[in-house]
């Protein structure tokens, strides 16, 4: 597992991420839900990092993300982060994992920006639950 701070808005947020693989592996981003934060992903990432390259960011306010300046935490700041995040990383297109808050997210991505997105997982279910599947 590595550790990365990405700049967004110019530097007014800095967003705290985590990514374990191999970042020539087919990338995958884990959103996780309300109280929690990238790392929450852990047990699953360090099974599945062998053939993919994850990365799990802190969501605004959460982990070692900066809150916001503006005070928004609703899905269109959620989201609007995460395209800034994908654009400076820079990630074209990519799979994406959501659970609960961050499925909501992840839901929203692909809406707005179809072409930006590959696969999309939206998780309910308590985090035991790691029969994912990838679309080659």
């Amino acid at each position: 597992m590595t550790s990365r701070r990405v700049a967004l808005y110019d530097n007014t947020l800095q967003m705290h991420c985590v990514t374990w693989g191999s970042p020539s592996a087919p990338p995958v981003v884990m959103l996780h839900g309300l109280r929690a934060y990238g790392q929450w992903f852990e047990e699953f990432a360090e099974a599945a990092e062998a053939d993919i390259y994850l990365i799990a960011p802190d969501q605004r306010g959460r982990g070692w993300t900066d809150c916001a300046q503006d005070g928004q935490y609703d899905t269109d700041a959620y989201v609007t982060d995460l395209l800034q995040l994908a654009d400076n990383w820079p990630l074209q297109r990519f799979a994406i994992i959501g659970h609960s808050m961050g499925g909501t997210n992840a839901i929203n991505l692909p809406a707005r920006y179809p072409e930006r997105v590959s696969v999309l997982q939206s998780q309910r279910k308590e985090r035991t639950n790691t029969d994912l599947k990838f679309a080659a």
